[in-house]
C-alpha cells in the first residue's frame, strides 16, 4: 500500500527536488527546465517562476533588455514573472535572477531567442536518433547533427498522480545540439528542428516530452477526463485536492482488479474494455494510469513559452478508437488551456502502415484509429502529417523518421512562418453512384494528383455488405471505382488496412490520407 502522504507536503517535496542552475546556499532558485543553453520563443512572454527568500524582491536583469524587471516573492518564497521577448536573433543573452534580501543570485548563461516546439506523444515520437530506435542513416545523421543553434530539453520519464508544478530534465537541462546530445534525443523533434533552422535561420528549441506505449488518457487532466464518456465517474472523486498520489493509485488498483471479474462493454459502435463500474481502464500490463503523465511531464511545462504541438500517438489506443474520437480533441483543448493560447498550432502525425499486408481488410483498428485521428481536423489550426506510406509491415516503430518530420516542417513552415510549401495532398470530399460505378470527387483536379498507369488499396461494397478488391481509373477530374463482383456500389474505402497498398499521391509527393464513403 502507498503511503498517504499529505498532497501539499509532496508537492513541496517534489518542488524542493527539481531546483537546479544554483549554487547549495542560494536562496534564489530555479526548476530544472530554465538553464543554460535555452530558447525563448520570439516576440511572445518567456515565464520564469522559483522560489526565493519570503517577501524578497527578486530583480531579474535579461540581456534583450533595456532595464532589469523587480517582482515581489510571496510568503513562501514564490514568485513568478514574465519577460517580453524580442525577435529571434544567433545571439546569446545572460539571464540573471538576484535575490535582493540576500543578494544570492542565479545566472543563465547563453540564453537564445527563436522558436519553441514541444514534441509529445508514445514511441515513435520517443524513438531516438541512436539508441534503441537507430533510425535511417544514424551513424551519418549523428556525425552530421552539429548544430550549435538548435537546443534540445529532454524531460525525465517520471509520474505522479498528483498535478505537479516543477518537472524533472535528464542532461542537466538544455543542451546545445551536438553527435552526443542528439543521440538519445527525440529523432522527430531533432529532423523537425534542423529543417526549420535551416529555413528560418534563427535559433530552434524543442522539447521531448514523451514515453514510449503511453494511452492518450495519461496525457489528459483529470479536469478533461471528468468530462469524457466512460471516465467522470470514477475521476471526480479525486480531482480535487484532497488526496495524494498514494490514495489514487490505490484506488485504481482496486480497479484493475475488479477487471478479472469484468465484461466487455461498448460505447457506441466501438467496444472496450472496461471496468464493472464503467471506467474504461489503460490494461496493457498495468503501465500507465490516466493523467499520470500530464501531472508529472507536461504539465509544469506549461512554464515555458512555446509556438506549438507536435504529436505522435495512438499505437495503445487503436482497440478503442471511437473513444479516441472525443478524447483526442478535448486533449487539444486541454493543452491550448495549460498554455492559454487557444490558436496554438497542433501538428499531429496519423499512424504509419504495420503488420502483414491484407488486399481486403474493412475492419481494421488501425485504419478506425487513423480516422479518428483525421477527425480532429475539424478543430482551428490543426494538421496532419499522413505517414500510411513510410511504416514497416515488421516493425511498429518505422526508420524513416527523416520524412516524417519533413512533412511536419512543411505545414509549420507554410501555416506559421509564411514560407510557400506544398505540405498537403489532395483531400476526399464527396461520392456519386452511377450504375455499376462509383466516382470520387476531390479538392483538387486530377492533374494535381501524380499519374499512375494503376491506382492500388481500394475496397467496394454493394448492398450486400461484403467489400471485394477494386479498380481505379480516372474519368476527368472524378476517380472511377469498381470491382466485377459489385453491380450496385454503396461503399468505397481506400487505404483501409494496417497496412494498405498506398497509390494516391498529389503531385508533391505527399500521400492522400486514407477515407472511406460510409459509417459503417
Amino acid at each position: 500500500m502507498f503511503s498517504m502522504m499529505n498532497t501539499t507536503v509532496k508537492t513541496a517535496v517534489a518542488a524542493f527536488l527539481s531546483l537546479s542552475v544554483m549554487e547549495s546556499a542560494a536562496k534564489v532558485t530555479l526548476p530544472q527546465i530554465y538553464t543554460d543553453n535555452m530558447v525563448v520563443q520570439q516576440k511572445w512572454k518567456a515565464p520564469f517562476h522559483g522560489t526565493a527568500s519570503p517577501d524578497a524582491v527578486v530583480r531579474i536583469g535579461a540581456g534583450w533588455l533595456k532595464d532589469p524587471v523587480s517582482v515581489n516573492a510571496g510568503p513562501d518564497g514564490r514568485w513568478d514573472v514574465v519577460l517580453p521577448t524580442p525577435k529571434g536573433g544567433k545571439g546569446g543573452f545572460e539571464v540573471t535572477f538576484t535575490d535582493t534580501a540576500d543578494g544570492s543570485e542565479v545566472t543563465l548563461h547563453n540564453v537564445t531567442v527563436g522558436e519553441v516546439w514541444l514534441c509529445s506523444g508514445q514511441s515513435n515520437m520517443e524513438m531516438p536518433v541512436a539508441g534503441w530506435g537507430k533510425v535511417l542513416n544514424y551513424e551519418q545523421e549523428i556525425a552530421g547533427a552539429v548544430y550549435p543553434h538548435i537546443r534540445l530539453l529532454q524531460v525525465k520519464r517520471h509520474t505522479d498522480m498528483v498535478p505537479q508544478e516543477n518537472t524533472e530534465v535528464t542532461g542537466g537541462g538544455w543542451q546545445v545540439c551536438s553527435p552526443q546530445s542528439v543521440e538519445e534525443f527525440s529523432s522527430i523533434a531533432y529532423f523537425f528542428a534542423r529543417h526549420l533552422w535551416q529555413e528560418l535561420d534563427v535559433p530552434v528549441g524543442v522539447i521531448d516530452c514523451t514515453w514510449g506505449g503511453s494511452p492518450i488518457e495519461s496525457w489528459l487532466s483529470y479536469t478533461t477526463l471528468a468530462e469524457a464518456k466512460g471516465f467522470k465517474s470514477v475521476v471526480e472523486d479525486f480531482k480535487g485536492e484532497c488526496l495524494a498520489d498514494g490514495a489514487i493509485r490505490a484506488h485504481y488498483k482496486e480497479l484493475l482488479e475488479r477487471h478479472e471479474r469484468s465484461e466487455r462493454c461498448g460505447y457506441g459502435k466501438q467496444r472496450c474494455l472496461c471496468h464493472n463500474d464503467g471506467f474504461p481502464g489503460t490494461i496493457d500490463g498495468h503501465t500507465f494510469y490516466p493523467a499520470e503523465l500530464h501531472n508529472a511531464m507536461l504539465r509544469p511545462l506549461t512554464r515555458l513559452g512555446i509556438k506549438g504541438v507536435l504529436w505522435y500517438q495512438g499505437e495503445n489506443n487503436a482497440d478503442r478508437a471511437y473513444q479516441y474520437g472525443f478524447l483526442f480533441p478535448r486533449l487539444i483543448n486541454d493543452w491550448r488551456e495549460l498554455w492559454d493560447n487557444k490558436n496554438m498550432p497542433f501538428y499531429f502525425v496519423q499512424l504509419a502502415n504495420w503488420r502483414k499486408r491484407k488486399e481486403v481488410q474493412p475492419h481494421s483498428d488501425w485504419a478506425y484509429l487513423r480516422e479518428s485521428q483525421q477527425k480532429a481536423l475539424h478543430m482551428p489550426n490543426t494538421a496532419m502529417a499522413v505517414a500510411v506510406d513510410v511504416g514497416d509491415a515488421d516493425d511498429i516503430h518505422p526508420k524513416n523518421k527523416q520524412e516524417v518530420a519533413r512533412r511536419l516542417a512543411l505545414i509549420a513552415l507554410s501555416r506559421d512562418y509564411g514560407k510557400k510549401t506544398d505540405w498537403k495532398a489532395p483531400h476526399y470530399e464527396d461520392y456519386h453512384i452511377e450504375g455499376d460505378t462509383m466516382y470520387l470527387t476531390f479538392d483538387a483536379p486530377a492533374r494535381d494528383f501524380m499519374q499512375k498507369e494503376k491506382y492500388d488499396g481500394f475496397i467496394v461494397a454493394g448492398t450486400e455488405g461484403v467489400f471485394h478488391k477494386a479498380y481505379a481509373r480516372w474519368d476527368g477530374d472524378r476517380l472511377a471505382v469498381s470491382a466485377p463482383q459489385v453491380k450496385v456500389p454503396v461503399a468505397v474505402r481506400y487505404a483501409w488496412a494496417d497496412n494498405p497498398q498506398v497509390s494516391l499521391f498529389g503531385k508533391s509527393g505527399l500521400p492522400v490520407a486514407p477515407f472511406r464513403t460510409d459509417n459503417w
